[in-house]
């Protein structure tokens, strides 16, 4: 058997305090059973993306990777969204998906809305499979192939009119940092700056040393909160 893990809100599984504890529940949960969690399906967020989950006992291992889907609405200036997942029905596995939009500005013009399939996981992102390591080569390759980065951002933004690689360092080092790790507090720690430069950041990222701090699970405590 495996799992799918659905949820609205990104953000209360990043940060402990403000999910009362439940993001250090749900991330032993993901690195227990991480041989049969499928997928990680969050939203909230509004953007398109994905993160990598490392393992709460070897940070150089990457476990698993969470899905961040892109909206229905029109939040921020983004075209409409939504996704089609391509399934193994007897493993789970995940095989690929199809991303829809809606050019929004094209829609309004024309009075009439036309979906269509912006793109699909393997093609768009150059890889074999959904598998963890291919997750790992995007962004190896984020990090080093700036056209590479600036399809990730097009792609991030939901092809919103003027998107494209920030001439800012720090901008683009935050974007690199949201996809590292789904780790709190190492995001924290990467977007104040504490990191190397960037080659030997992207060297250690890889190793997954980068960022984490000395600790691997913040609370034991799972007892409800009023």
């Amino acid at each position: 058997f495996f799992f799918f893990f659905f949820f609205q809100a990104e953000d209360g599984i990043r940060d402990v305090e403000r999910s009362r504890g439940l993001g250090d529940v749900y991330k032993r949960q993901v690195h227990g059973y991480a041989n049969i969690v499928r997928g990680q399906f969050f939203a909230h967020i509004h953007t398109d993306y994905f993160f990598l989950v490392k393992s709460l006992i070897d940070p150089s291992k990457t476990v698993n990777v969470v899905n961040i889907h892109p909206s229905l609405t029109t939040f921020r200036g983004l075209n409409p969204s939504f996704r089609v997942y391509e399934v193994d029905r007897s493993s789970g596995e995940l095989l690929d998906y199809e991303q829809y939009r809606l050019n929004i500005a094209k829609a309004n013009a024309e009075r009439r809305a036309q979906w269509k399939v912006s793109y699909t996981f393997k093609s768009y992102f150059e890889v074999s499979s959904m598998e963890v390591g291919e997750y790992e080569k995007i962004f190896r390759r984020m990090c080093e192939d700036k056209g590479y980065l600036k399809k990730v951002y097009w792609m991030h933004f939901s092809e919103k009119p003027g998107t494209d690689v920030p001439r800012d360092q720090k901008q683009v080092d935050y974007m690199l940092c949201k996809y590292s790790t789904g780790n709190f507090y190492a995001f924290e720690k990467c977007v104040d700056g504490n990191y190397p430069k960037r080659n030997e950041y992207i060297r250690m990222v890889l190793l997954g040393k980068h960022i984490f701090p000395d600790w691997t699970i913040i609370s034991n405590n799972t007892d409800s909160h009023d």
